[in-house]
């Protein structure tokens, strides 16, 4: 942004009421030794000005500074101390030969207490602007990072693919830490090079896409670090690890300056980059926080995992396996997903490689939770706990410690749990691997229509479909009705509702139901699609309970439907007459007279 301002004002295209534009680095500034004064700092950086400098002065209005990165000072939270104020009273202000420290300079200039009337620019993580306003600075604009709209306006011009567009989009929608990091101008442009990188050659896009958290993060931080422009001391960073896990284990996210001291790194370069600084009511204090709250699981699992053998690591997964804190399930997924050595990139680089017995460790780890887990699938804990090697396998980027498994016992169950929105993207891909898988039960899982979307290709390989109480509405009936239609092995789907959770229920217009009917005469292999317990509601009665059950088992579905259901004459049985229901009836009334007619066949 800063490169953008000066080489419009350069080029003569903007900001022309400013005859001189200075812009500064926080790095550049806090690399200087000792005290300086304005016009030798100037002179400094910019030595073909030194003969303008007394003529310069006099116009201060025609004079723009940039300071980039100013959150980098330390100083930068108190501000609007009295105390920081007095701490430079020996300088002369208003002598620009008068020798100070470079933030004194910094901080007069954007106080307007330094050559009053020039415009100052300054670039700054957020959380600094609150500290800038208690001290009473005029600020005209505020950048706070990439709204949804811009964001998306981002993603449309980085990908020349709109297929791609579109894929990033909704896939960003389902990850929660990727949607968070793409409102960083940094972080979107790291995950659409991550995105592209994963497109196939001479354009195509590959059928799913797989960008995981630990990918994202590590090439996240590695930018950090390069964008830092001063390598960090390994010290500093092993004592910010255990910061973070530390926090992590006390649920604590918010440090005070003494505990910042306790781990020394009141001083450590590594606070601007990883941390920002903010006026605390509760402490009465300067307070540290992790820029993103992820970001402090994943540099506690970084530093964990580096000084940790194979065998510790898979230790810390079995004690965290069962704790229901999310905290833990995501370290614990940061672990594995660091486990393998390629991942990590550049960070390896700067921090060493890991214990060579980490990945083979992790890996066997795996196999043995996913065969108990397999096991004892039908325990709520157990379900819980499969959704998170799941998880971790995602992560892990390695599908084979699950394929076998898969392979062998064709089934899944997660009845007793809760999905996320991006567990469906995870299921897709591991089951992707999969050729038929015997049953699929979902029961209650809160997949709703974006879920069965996911879901698509992975519908296409059941034998038997569970999907009671999740919620569905007219908008998946496409989605679901297309993948079973190619589906050459399903027997058995069940859309029907639970009556203890009715508040999950499927909802279901006439024109799915009809949509239904038809797949299961194109389909001969469909044994039974069950709506027993569904709520069949039209447009006009929405919300309201129009039928108590309704299947379609075998061939009976040609006795019991109307004529304008099917073409085919012949599938009309003179019985619907019989039971005094008419050829034109309402499908609900239809239904209500079917209701005892109807056989389960299960």
């Amino acid at each position: 942004m800063i490169q953008k301002i000066v080489c419009d004002w350069s080029g003569g295209k903007k900001y022309q009421q400013f005859k001189f534009v200075f812009p500064f680095t926080a790095q550049q500034l806090k690399n200087g030794n000792g005290k300086t004064s304005l016009n030798a700092l100037i002179v400094d950086f910019y030595p073909e000005v030194e003969d303008e400098l007394d003529s310069l002065w006099q116009k201060p209005e025609e004079i723009l500074f940039i300071f980039d990165d100013i959150d980098q000072f330390h100083r930068v939270a108190h501000i609007a101390d009295v105390q920081e104020s007095n701490a430079s009273e020996e300088c002369n202000f208003f002598d620009f030969w008068g020798a100070c420290e470079r933030w004194d300079i910094v901080k007069r200039l954007i106080k307007g207490e330094l050559l009053k009337g020039c415009s100052v620019l300054i670039t700054s993580r957020p959380w600094n602007l609150a500290c800038l306003q208690r001290a009473n600075i005029k600020m005209t604009v505020k950048i706070l990072g990439f709204t949804i709209d811009e964001r998306q306006e981002y993603i449309e011009c980085y990908f020349a693919n709109k297929q791609l567009a579109s894929q990033v989009t909704e896939y960003l929608k389902q990850d929660e830490v990727l949607q968070d990091l793409s409102c960083n101008p940094l972080g979107c442009s790291i995950i659409c090079s991550l995105f592209q990188s994963h497109v196939k050659l001479k354009g195509l896009v590959q059928k799913t896409l797989h960008i995981n958290s630990v990918q994202m993060l590590s090439t996240f931080v590695t930018a950090i670090l390069e964008r830092s422009e001063y390598d960090l001391d390994q010290d500093s960073l092993l004592e910010l690890g255990k910061l973070a896990f530390q926090g992590i284990c006390k649920n604590k996210f918010v440090f005070g300056l003494d505990t910042i001291k306790d781990y020394r790194l009141q001083h450590a370069k590594v606070i601007p980059v990883f941390l920002r600084e903010d006026w605390d009511e509760n402490l009465g204090t300067i307070a540290y926080t992790f820029t993103y709250s992820i970001l402090q699981v994943f540099i506690a699992a970084l530093m964990e995992i580096r000084k940790m053998s194979g065998k510790d690591v898979t230790r810390l997964l079995t004690e965290f396996r069962t704790n229901t804190d999310d905290r833990f399930h995501t370290f614990s997924r940061f672990l594995v997903g660091l486990a393998l050595l390629n991942p990590t990139g550049q960070i390896q680089v700067r921090l060493g490689p890991f214990h060579p017995d980490t990945s083979s460790c992790v890996t066997d780890w795996i196999k043995r939770n996913v065969v108990r887990c397999v096991q004892s699938i039908s325990c709520g804990q157990t379900q819980r706990e499969f959704l998170q090697l799941l998880r971790f396998l995602w992560e892990f980027g390695q599908m084979d410690p699950i394929i076998a498994t898969l392979e062998r016992e064709k089934k899944m169950v997660f009845t007793l749990c809760r999905f996320k929105p991006h567990d469906y993207v995870i299921l897709a891909s591991i089951l992707d691997t999969v050729e038929v898988l015997k049953e699929l039960n979902l029961n209650t899982c809160g997949v709703h229509d974006i879920g069965i979307q996911q879901l698509g290709s992975v519908l296409q390989k059941c034998e038997i479909l569970r999907l009671k109480s999740n919620g569905f509405t007219d908008d998946c009936v496409e989605t679901l009705v297309s993948a079973l239609h190619v589906n050459a092995s399903i027997k058995e789907l069940d859309l029907s509702n639970d009556h203890n959770v009715l508040e999950k229920a499927n909802r279901f217009s006439e024109r799915s139901v009809l949509a239904f009917c038809h797949l299961r005469e194109t389909n001969t292999n469909i044994r039974e699609i069950r709506l027993e317990q569904s709520l069949c509601i039209s447009k006009e009665q929405q919300g309201q309970k129009s039928a108590d059950g309704f299947n379609i088992l075998n061939n009976e579905v040609e006795h019991h439907l109307p004529e304008n259901l099917f073409s085919k004459q012949n599938h009309i049985d003179n019985t619907l007459n019989a039971q005094g229901i008419g050829i034109g009836t309402d499908l609900d009334e239809m239904v209500e007279g079917l209701n005892d007619k109807c056989v389960d066949a299960s």
